[in-house]
């Protein structure tokens, strides 16, 4: 063989080497690009590419690929990564399955991977007054997978109370995230940042009155909150109560009767009852209206025992003078609070008598015997 043939031999095994070479490295290089990543992960690769509040185009809006997060650092990371690819597209091309692997639990790894980018999170956190990276070991921990943000239930590993209150009393606040409210950990926002001043002028410190945020309709007022606050938003009951029949009541605050926004308390936590058998909820069948206790309204059943509570001697009388009034309830003569019938609603013309019945017998409740005049 000439020499001329020897080196184009070695040439044409240098070329095909060569090719062989750089398509075994185009190959190693394809399966990190995001596009060989779709093939399995389209959902996840849809998200990457749309404008959004998500973890993947955060990381697009970088020009940062997926390898780059899912590879572990140093090179003996890349060379890892690309050889447990390279095996799935193996995988793949065979139509066999992986074997099973164990579920990946990435802890210190897993900061590693991040810390790849974000080695200056110490610098951007220390300033905060609430800063939960100061002992942290797994950003996993938090920051779950493609999504941005962090899960209600890794809030409330440690906002326990917080989590239960909107569960339980969160209102439309419940239908939230938490992030939506703290997009940052630490962060409280404003509720005029959403509601604006949503009450009249005056209440400006919206804390004031609500305040657990995660359970806004339970308003547990404070013992500064005074009654002209009050009648910023309820000003037509005041003035339709307290100002058009003025009672005891007039002087007393608001919060003493309603410490929690909407809680009507029972008569009897001040007031003791008419007699030893009334019940608490009682009360309301005559006194009908708490801010305008005198104003007595009942029903005809009411039991003569109650109304005896306050007109004591009018229900010894009849008691002790037994006559046909004895077995009748109070409300049937006075069928309003205050009410004095005439006798001849009922009697008629007794005695031949229109009018005049007090001369001969001394009251209603105590009939006894015709005065002698």
């Amino acid at each position: 063989m000439t020499l001329s043939k020897r080196v184009m031999i070695v040439m044409i095994i240098a070329i095909l080497t060569l090719i062989v070479l750089f398509s075994a490295i185009d190959g190693w290089n394809y399966v990190t690009k995001n596009e060989f990543c779709e093939k399995c992960h389209g959902i996840e690769f849809e998200k990457y590419n749309t404008p959004g509040d998500s973890m993947d185009f955060a990381h697009n809006d970088y020009g940062i690929s997926c390898s780059q997060c899912h590879e572990a650092a140093g090179t003996a990371g890349m060379l890892e990564f690309k050889k447990e690819i390279a095996l799935m597209l193996i995988y793949d091309v065979a139509g066999i399955d992986a074997p099973p692997e164990e579920d990946e639990v990435v802890i210190i790894e897993n900061r590693f991977r991040c810390l790849k980018c974000h080695s200056d999170y110490i610098s951007l956190t220390s300033r905060r007054v609430i800063n939960p990276h100061s002992e942290v070991g797994d950003c996993n921990s938090c920051h779950k997978g493609h999504e941005r943000g962090i899960s209600e239930q890794t809030c409330g590993k440690c906002h326990t109370k917080a989590i239960a209150s909107l569960e339980f009393e969160g209102g439309k606040h419940a239908k939230k995230g938490c992030s939506f409210c703290h997009p940052q950990h630490g962060y409280v926002p404003k509720c005029q940042d959403c509601h604006g001043l949503y009450h009249p002028a005056g209440f400006e410190e919206c804390a004031q009155c609500h305040t657990n945020a995660h359970a806004p309709r339970n308003l547990e007022f404070s013992s500064n909150i005074s009654k002209e606050e009050c009648t910023l938003c309820h000003f037509s009951i005041i003035r339709s109560t307290f100002e058009a029949q003025p009672t005891k009541h007039v002087g007393i605050e608001c919060v003493l009767c309603h410490p929690k926004h909407g809680q009507i308390p029972v008569c009897t936590s001040c007031h003791t009852g008419h007699d030893a058998t009334m019940k608490a909820e009682e009360c309301t069948h005559c006194h009908l209206q708490g801010h305008v206790p005198s104003q007595v309204d009942y029903p005809p059943d009411t039991p003569a025992s109650l109304c005896g509570g306050c007109h004591e001697e009018n229900a010894r009388h009849l008691k002790e003078n037994i006559t046909g009034h004895s077995d009748k309830n109070c409300a049937y003569c006075h069928p309003r609070h205050g009410q004095i019938p005439e006798c001849t609603a009922c009697h008629g013309s007794k005695h031949g008598m229109s009018s005049g019945c007090t001369t001969c017998h001394m009251e209603a409740h105590n009939l006894g015997f015709p005065k002698i005049v």
